[in-house]
């Protein structure tokens, strides 16, 4: 069952209605450069305190990529791509984020390195910053069971 159907994503939604939230589904695996880059596009304008990630690891990578990108107010592919080969996050304050795993066995939602394909330049980059920890990872069976049964907040 996909999470976004089960009873387990219902009653998260439910837990966090008193707050503004925007959600954003990936549907890709392994995301790509350009992917990020045109989720950046579209949430990069808004006012995050906390980004949470429920998903596997390709979830968990993006989230931790605009974790750090949204404050270093990168826009575009070719900027996003500049900014994971370089390295530079020295004095970058990323937006906390919490990682939910929904699948068993990345760990992503332990590490501060996020992945980031570039299937056009054909190589795969990680960025990583010492301060882009989660700031909680939540591990509750009924998240990745295979049947996403009950969920009390």
């Amino acid at each position: 069952m996909d999470f976004l159907q089960s009873p387990a994503y219902e009653a998260v939604k439910q837990a966090l209605s008193p707050f503004a939230v925007t959600e954003e589904a990936i549907t890709v695996s392994n995301p790509d450069v350009k992917d990020v880059a045109a989720m950046l596009d579209r949430v990069k304008d808004q006012d995050y305190s906390l980004i949470i990630a429920f998903g596997g690891g390709t979830v968990m990578d993006t989230a931790k990529t605009l974790a750090m990108v949204i404050p270093a107010g990168v826009s575009g592919t070719a900027a996003l791509r500049d900014f994971i080969v370089s390295g530079e996050y020295t004095g970058l304050q990323p937006i906390p984020w919490v990682g939910v795993p929904t699948t068993s066995g990345t760990g992503s939602e332990v590490t501060s390195w996020a992945t980031v394909w570039d299937r056009e330049k054909e190589f795969k980059r990680s960025c990583s910053w010492i301060r882009n920890y989660a700031v909680a990872a939540v591990l509750n069976p009924a998240f990745y069971s295979p049947v996403f049964t009950g969920f009390s907040p």
